[in-house]
């Protein structure tokens, strides 16, 4: 099955292999001097941080970031802080992602799990009423996690994770507005196409029929944001999940031509 491409938060995509090149010894040597002037809390913070960003180039370098959240999250407890835990929980959450959808089997199955686990808990703190902007981040990155688990799933319980990672979506999409959120709307829309697209392919009838139309107007809606003047490579990124909806419902013709365009801006 060809994969899709969908910006994510942080960023696990449902495409997806984005290189992360910051330097990693770098953070490394940075980190120990802040962590003696400023204490534990900005400690845990630093550690967030380093591993965040260097997280993606290897399932060793994953480990290691995982067990640094893991570390922090000692320090940023729910009681005391609970907004850092609750970031904490994220970026945990979106590094087991990042891992669990490279490793095959029951493991990678564990990590998914765990990450949809955390981002569920952290939206105990991340709640629309008082934090709306992060608990659309957080329904966002929920969203990630149940397309990888539904990607990999069979049968219902495909159906059912799919049917969620929707949900999570638009909840997303009630507060990361096209009028005011233009770039986050367009994200989070972009991986709502994604989902629509995979359960679609795994259903038949009327109820695929609809589902691709949904996708296909997901990511139809994207392109007034992710322009082909302002934002070409996104714009093609979207042309590429387009030529999937359209190749899923039998329009070879249609299928091609997105190709095409997508490929006339950014070759592969």
């Amino acid at each position: 099955m060809t994969r899709v491409c969908g910006p994510a938060a942080t960023d696990p995509r449902p495409c997806l292999k984005r290189p992360y090149r910051l330097y990693i010894a770098l953070w490394k040597s940075a980190l120990k001097p802040i962590c003696l002037r400023t204490g534990p809390g900005l400690r845990a913070t630093s550690a967030s941080h380093f591993w965040l960003k260097d997280s993606g180039q290897s399932i060793e370098l994953l480990d290691q970031a995982v067990q640094a959240y893991r570390n922090a999250l000692e320090v940023h407890t729910k009681a005391d802080f609970p907004q850092q835990w609750a970031l904490t929980l994220n970026n945990l959450g979106n590094t087991l992602a990042i891992e669990g959808n490279r490793i095959s089997g029951d493991r990678g199955d564990m990590l998914l799990n765990e990450a949809v686990q955390c981002f569920r808990s952290a939206l105990e703190v991340d709640t629309r009423a008082d934090l709306p902007q992060a608990w659309a981040q957080t329904q966002h990155n929920l969203g990630i996690s149940l397309t990888y688990e539904g990607e990999r799933a069979k049968g219902d319980e495909a159906s059912s994770l799919l049917d969620e990672s929707v949900q999570a979506f638009q909840k997303a999409l009630e507060v990361r507005t096209k009028a005011d959120l233009p770039q986050n709307w367009a994200t989070t829309e972009q991986s709502l196409g994604v989902s629509l697209l995979y359960e679609g392919r795994r259903s038949n009838g009327i109820k695929a029929k609809a589902l691709l139309n949904q996708s296909l107007q997901a990511f139809s809606s994207v392109l007034d944001v992710y322009t082909k003047v302002d934002n070409p490579y996104g714009w093609a990124r979207t042309m590429r999940n387009l030529s999937e909806v359209y190749k899923a419902q039998g329009n070879t013709a249609a299928a091609q031509q997105a190709l095409v365009d997508a490929n006339s801006v950014d070759p592969r």
